[in-house]
């Protein structure tokens, strides 16, 4: 487990910001896990088959990679759900599009999440995660 400093909400009246050590997974260790511990696995014909289907399609993203290299695609999104009546929770998740397990719900990673009490705005947040997992 890692963690990210982010602003969040004080809770007081004048709305100050105050930073959170706010924990996360790196998406690297926990991709690895995911590979090496957890039994993850992506057969090398749906692989050929979805980076030749995205070349064809002239997607700019497939197009810009070297055909041999077969790389696993990754998806990374965001949502957000009720916890309570009165509470929400932001979340970022990652999943492997070409991995079909037994149930849908197995097939999505909890990375990050914070409560919507504490956000001044997802997108703060989501700029000091982007910044810690990808540096500059």
């Amino acid at each position: 487990m890692h963690h990210v400093t982010i602003p969040v909400s004080s809770g007081r009246a004048d709305k100050k910001a105050i930073f959170y050590e706010c924990p996360m997974y790196d998406v690297h260790e926990l991709l690895e896990y995911l590979w090496k511990d957890a039994g993850v696995i992506v057969g090398l014909q749906a692989l050929k088959d979805f980076w030749q289907h995205a070349r064809a399609m002239k997607q700019p993203w497939a197009l810009q990679h070297n055909p041999s290299e077969l790389r696993i695609p990754i998806k990374i999104f965001g949502d957000d759900c009720k916890i309570s009546p009165t509470e929400k929770v932001t979340c970022i998740f990652i999943s492997c599009p070409l991995w079909r397990p037994t149930a849908a719900r197995n097939s999505r990673f909890l990375v990050w999440s914070l409560r919507e009490s504490l956000s001044l705005g997802t997108s703060a947040a989501l700029i000091c995660i982007v910044m810690h997992t990808y540096p500059l």
